[in-house]
């Protein structure tokens, strides 16, 4: 079996956190794996900023909506596809994808999810697995398999 396993953010798409940074001017939600690569101390503190800013889901995704896939991700995206199978495995969210994964045409995505308030805001963060670009990799390890993964920081797997 051959599998093409790729990350997201950086390989198809730009990196959400950076984008909905610059665009509400808060900089320190520009951090991301690469500066504190726990995710859970990552998590809280970008959860704990949106609170503090008053920033709620709608507000992330109005500005997800702007984004558009890197040039020539959706074509890589479909040739790779005309040829194996490809899964996108990303720490990012369901509920922020969605309208970036249309884009892509809608590749396989194994990513979190958010907890939502009655107020919209972000009350919380749902792991679909814990340390999962790691484990997907690992899981590819198999004497009749191919795994091969796309990533422009390999220090994360």
């Amino acid at each position: 079996m051959h599998v093409i396993c790729s990350d997201l953010e950086g390989v198809f798409v730009p990196e959400i956190w950076i984008n909905v940074a610059e665009r509400t001017g808060i900089d320190e939600l520009r951090l991301t794996t690469r500066d504190i690569s726990d995710y859970d101390v990552l998590m809280k503190r970008r959860l704990s900023i949106l609170d503090a800013n008053g920033l709620k889901l709608k507000d992330i995704t109005d500005v997800i909506a702007t984004m558009e896939p890197l040039p020539g991700a959706r074509q890589f995206l479909d040739w790779l596809r005309a040829r194996t199978q490809v899964i996108v495995v990303s720490d990012t969210f369901v509920e922020f994808a969605r309208p970036l994964m249309e884009k892509l045409g809608w590749p396989t995505l194994l990513c979190h999810g958010l907890t939502i308030d009655g107020s919209g805001a972000i009350a919380g963060y749902n792991l679909r697995q814990t340390d999962g670009k790691r484990k997907e990799r690992k899981s590819g390890q198999h004497p009749d398999s191919f795994l091969a993964v796309c990533e422009l920081f390999p220090q994360e797997i």
